[in-house]
């Protein structure tokens, strides 16, 4: 009963904040220790809203295989909803607002570990976001490469090719709505394997996905401008930056 007297709570308080109509309202869900998800999405909101206009976020910040998300009621009133948690099992009462964006074909992005963000709903890797998660390989720095043919993609603006250090995901079967932004491969193994791509799920959901995500990636300008174009992408808005810029 507690819990939800907590919940209810929450989601009034929470209620009173949500954006109008013309603002974009994202909302963060972390939960992935090992990668340091909430101290990357904590500095993406903050990013957010304080450089760019008529953002409104909101998150549940949860544990590493945890079974609760506080204040997951919001994501019933986001735009879009962007997701970086392992391995928890929510309550059902909890999982259905996640499930309810999904049948409403409201637009999603996985980060890394989203691949099995779940245990009770690990469908969402391959129903949501066309991927084909089979484990990892060990840690080792990877060329990040730009797939042929998708140079022009508008998730890939200002994005070059560049190296990262970290375990490169094996997804050996995309989906058929997928398309590959990024290819993967690994300096002392040689393994290739995609890490960044788009799916359209349903008539006309959108999701993006990356398995990269550890810290240093947040910290590089090319996986940082992927990310913000993957926003504008997703939700097919554009970006407003308070000082002007592009």
């Amino acid at each position: 009963m507690r819990s939800i007297w907590r919940i209810t709570v929450s989601c009034i308080f929470v209620a009173l904040l949500m954006p109008g109509a013309d603002a974009l309202s994202i909302h963060l869900i972390s939960g992935s220790a090992e990668y340091e998800s909430e101290p990357s999405l904590r500095a993406l909101q903050r990013t957010l809203e304080d450089d760019y206009e008529d953002i409104v976020v909101t998150a549940s910040w949860g544990e590493d295989a945890g079974d609760h998300l506080h204040g997951i009621c919001t994501l019933a009133e986001a735009d879009l909803v962007i997701i970086f948690t392992r391995r928890m099992e929510l309550p059902e009462e909890q999982l259905e607002y996640i499930l309810g964006h999904f049948e409403a074909e409201k637009p999603a992005i996985g980060i890394r570990t989203s691949s099995h963000a779940f245990q009770d709903y690990l469908e969402m890797d391959e129903e949501i976001f066309g991927g084909d998660y089979s484990g990892h390989g060990d840690e080792e720095p990877a060329e990040v490469e730009i797939v042929e043919g998708a140079e022009d993609h508008p998730i890939l603006k200002g994005v070059e090719a560049w190296t990262r250090p970290g375990k490169i995901y094996h997804n050996p079967e995309l989906g058929p709505e997928t398309t590959p932004l990024l290819w993967g491969i690994g300096l002392d193994s040689g393994i290739e394997e995609p890490l960044a791509w788009t799916n359209h799920y349903g008539e006309d959901g959108r999701a993006f996905y990356t398995s990269m995500g550890i810290p240093e990636d947040f910290e590089n300008e090319n996986f940082r401008a992927m990310l913000f174009n993957a926003i504008e992408w997703t939700t097919g808005q554009t970006l407003t930056r308070v000082d002007g810029q592009d």
